[in-house]
């Protein structure tokens, strides 16, 4: 079979064993190695930029990732160098506060005994430590109801537990005492103090007439 080749200048068929293209006068032989070295070079063109484009994709990946972990890590260390220490102090001042106002609320629990003799001397003492309107409920020896008023704080005249000594009686407990004051006519008055942080106010005052002589 008689092979034949196309001139690449003018596309006129020439046979294989000629070397001029018989309608242009090309050299079909210079045309021929040229396009073999044209072909070969895409081929390989064609080949490199798939290998580099999949080498790229991964080392992208890989960048992405690295990019990822590094900002995580980060964030993690500016939550440790930044966060921490200021919730750290905010428990060391909460604990701070916490035993600062332990100390001082235990510094100032007030001794019973103490508190009712500044309370008999100091007028104005005791009216700060009464909780106003004082409520007295009064027990009448016909075993009544009893019956209650109120007294408000210009109403109040001051008390003295300091005198007759013999007369009166505490029964102590940790959040309310009671005073009691045995009159000769048989009349008992109660008088009870309540502890609030700490410091003792007088709450109410009770008159049990039941066993009054009169």
């Amino acid at each position: 079979m008689k092979r034949f080749i196309q001139c690449r200048s003018c596309s006129e068929w020439n046979p294989a064993d000629t070397s001029w293209c018989t309608c242009c006068g090309a050299a079909l032989e210079t045309q021929q190695k040229t396009y073999a070295k044209r072909k070969s070079r895409s081929a390989s063109v064609s080949e490199e930029p798939y290998t580099n484009r999949h080498s790229r994709r991964i080392i992208g990946k890989t960048v992405l990732a690295a990019s990822i972990c590094t900002v995580f890590f980060l964030a993690a260390t500016l939550y440790v160098f930044l966060a921490d220490p200021f919730e750290w102090k905010d428990n060391v001042e909460n604990h701070y506060y916490e035993q600062n106002y332990i100390t001082e609320k235990q510094s100032i629990e007030e001794n019973f005994d103490a508190f009712i003799n500044k309370f008999s001397a100091d007028e104005t003492f005791q009216l700060d430590r009464i909780l106003f309107p004082l409520r007295v409920s009064y027990l009448s020896p016909s075993n009544k109801p009893a019956e209650g008023y109120f007294i408000s704080r210009d109403n109040h005249k001051h008390l003295n537990f300091s005198e007759p000594t013999d007369q009166w009686k505490i029964q102590p407990g940790k959040l309310e005492t009671t005073v009691y004051y045995n009159c000769e006519c048989g009349t008992i008055d109660e008088y009870i103090f309540v502890k609030n942080d700490g410091q003792w106010f007088l709450k109410r005052r009770l008159i049990d007439a039941r066993n009054s002589k009169q």
